[in-house]
């Protein structure tokens, strides 16, 4: 039987993987049914499961988790405890990272960040320079340009399209 090649990055061993070529750390988790494309790396204690696919120059790493079918290609990267799943859609230079999470059909693209505690689910599209940050979560409708949105320390607040009339 042959022996997998290793990668040494920053002192921790790599591999490719079975499904794509993608480059796995040895400290990282990736099920064979995801696919990581030759291009992208999961890194750190990060897991990818499921049918959860990573192309690109795309990047998970941290304790970042991301699966059922949600796809992360381009620059984007995933990081620290932020979670990407259901059948999000994460690309561009877009960055999802500290306990964020990404899920159901919403989309992040552009240079766009979602971090802290934020939540973008539902059909939620956020683009351009967008920021999302705090405890804000954002469902069903688009925020793009050069929006922030922040929390302003009710964790309740939820915007929603019935919030626009």
């Amino acid at each position: 039987m042959a022996k997998k090649k290793e990668y040494l990055i920053d002192g921790v061993k790599h591999y490719r993987h079975v499904n794509g070529g993608g480059l796995v750390a040895e400290t990282a988790c990736v099920a064979p049914s995801a696919f990581i494309s030759h291009t992208a790396r999961v890194y750190g204690n990060a897991h990818v499961y499921d049918n959860a696919r990573i192309s690109g120059k795309a990047q998970v790493c941290g304790l970042a988790r991301v699966y059922d079918t949600a796809y992360v290609h381009g620059n984007a990267k995933v990081c620290d405890n932020a979670q990407v799943f259901g059948n999000a859609h994460v690309y561009g230079d877009a960055v999802i990272c500290d306990n964020a999470q990404v899920y159901d059909r919403a989309v992040v693209c552009d240079q766009a960040t979602i971090l802290n505690n934020a939540v973008l689910c539902q059909i939620a599209q956020v683009f351009g320079n967008a920021v999302i940050c705090d405890n804000v979560k954002i469902t069903g409708f688009k925020i793009w340009g050069d929006s922030i949105i922040i929390d302003d320390n009710n964790p309740e607040d939820v915007v929603d399209d019935t919030d626009l009339e």
